[in-house]
């Protein structure tokens, strides 16, 4: 997570758009007595204790008046009253879905804790979609050439953060010298001020990210992490104009975030990039085919 989180500073053109939470300090399990101090306020059955912990910048739910659109517009009108009067809805992250258009409105059940909003979501509440194309372009490209690392299930929320906030988070040479499973919360200082809150799109989650090699090996493992991920990315191929118009600004801005941490490497390393893109081009055509081709034998199998 400092890897990245040191990659997305050093990028500041994006650091500046799609956040990633600071890095705080680390707790080993042999650290009994701070989880002596804070197990009460630990949820029983959540996580064994003792364990190790990375604290990190907390993301701040959305607030409620972006809370009460989500419900107004998505929730199946019997059930608002009780979406709005959840404790649980005001845990309010939302996924965003730039590579499906399969959105549907809520069902029996509806949850606004990590909220799934498809493009056509997004369509029909009139957000900027280029803008969080764009945002997202420039994300991935600084996870792979700047981070060097797959983005193998990262995610991309929309939460809130607090206008001011001054962290010490150690560098990776100073964690690099420190023994292994040292406890740092006293080596860092953070000051947080609650007053005033923005929203954010953030990237998280990435305890399944590896490293990156800078050569056709690498590209082909970020192709494979790309395939997987859930669809925040946009698609290469599209059924609708719309669709169309965000991948293309995914990849104008992935390809200009790329070119600029790249310049000063080999024509080699340069070509990654549009490599890598090529590559989803290819996985996702195949992806299609190979679904085309299960509906076809689906429709013409004999009903029993």
């Amino acid at each position: 997570m400092t890897r990245v989180w040191e990659a997305f500073a050093r990028t500041p053109e994006v650091s500046e758009e799609t956040f990633v939470p600071q890095p705080e300090f680390f707790v080993p399990r042999t650290e009994t007595r701070w989880w002596e101090e804070r197990e009460a306020n630990i949820p029983s059955g959540v996580v064994d204790l003792p364990t190790a912990a990375l604290s990190s910048e907390r993301i701040f739910p959305l607030p409620q008046e972006i809370r009460s659109v989500l419900i107004e517009k998505f929730c199946q009108p019997r059930n608002r009253r009780k979406a709005l009067e959840s404790e649980s809805n005001k845990d309010c992250l939302v996924r965003i879905y730039l590579g499906s258009m399969k959105g549907k409105d809520g069902g029996a059940f509806f949850s606004l804790r990590n909220f799934k909003l498809h493009l056509n979501h997004m369509i029909d509440l009139v957000m900027d979609v280029l803008e969080l194309a764009r945002y997202v372009g420039g994300a991935l490209a600084t996870l792979h050439w700047q981070a060097k690392v797959d983005g193998r299930d990262v995610e991309f929320v929309l939460g809130s953060s607090p206008t001011n906030h001054i962290y010490g988070p150690l560098t990776s040479d100073e964690l690099d010298r420190l023994p292994v499973n040292t406890y740092t919360e006293l080596k860092v200082r953070s000051k947080v001020d609650f007053g005033r809150r923005v929203l954010r799109l953030w990237v998280i989650d990435f305890n399944q990210c590896a490293l990156m090699s800078m050569d056709d090996a690498g590209v082909s493992a970020a192709v494979g992490a790309w395939s997987i991920n859930d669809p925040y990315f946009p698609k290469p191929t599209s059924d609708t104009q719309q669709e169309i118009e965000v991948w293309n600004i995914f990849i104008l801005r992935y390809l200009e975030v790329a070119t600029r941490i790249l310049k000063n490497e080999t024509v080699a390393i340069q070509k990654l990039p549009r490599k890598f893109l090529a590559g989803i081009e290819r996985e996702h055509k195949h992806k299609v085919k190979v679904q085309k081709a299960a509906a076809a034998k689906s429709s013409t199998a004999a009903p029993i």
